[in-house]
C-alpha cells in the first residue's frame, strides 16, 4: 500500500499571503489558474492549470512568474512529473524558493452530443 506523508505548513500565512497575489496575477493573463500546494520552510508549491483554450505555453507561464518573483532558476530544465506535469524551481532572496508544477494544455475532446433531447433513445 501506498502511503503519503503531509508536511506541516512552517510558514507564516502573512509571508504565503504575500506572494500568492504575485504569482496569481502573473497567471492569469495567460489563461492559467494556480493554487497553493504547501508552504514549507524552504518555500511555496504551486499548481497551475490552463483554464482557457488559448492559455499560454508553460515555459510563457513560468518565466512571467519568475519575473514577478524577482528570482532564477535553479535549473535550466523543468523536472517531468505524473500526467504530464512540469515543475520548476525558482529561487528567491534568503534561501526561500517557488516550486511552480504546471499541468500541460490538452486539446479539446472531440464528443459529439445530442442537439435535442428527442435524440436520445428511450429507454426501455
Amino acid at each position: 500500500m501506498n502511503t503519503m506523508t503531509i508536511d506541516r505548513p512552517n510558514v507564516s500565512p502573512v509571508k504565503v499571503a504575500g506572494i500568492v497575489p504575485l504569482v496569481s496575477e502573473a497567471a492569469l493573463p495567460l489563461g492559467y489558474v494556480l493554487t497553493v500546494r504547501r508552504a514549507t520552510s524552504r518555500g511555496y508549491e504551486f499548481i497551475a492549470c490552463p483554464w482557457v483554450r488559448e492559455a499560454a505555453c508553460a515555459e510563457d507561464l513560468v518565466e512571467e512568474i519568475r519575473a514577478a518573483c524577482g528570482g532564477y532558476f535553479a535549473s535550466s530544465l523543468p523536472e517531468q512529473n505524473s500526467h504530464g506535469r512540469r515543475t520548476w524551481t525558482i529561487q528567491l532572496e534568503g534561501g526561500q524558493r517557488v516550486v511552480l508544477g504546471v499541468m500541460p494544455c490538452l486539446p479539446a475532446p472531440q464528443m459529439q452530443f445530442p442537439r435535442l433531447f428527442t435524440d436520445w433513445a428511450p429507454l426501455d
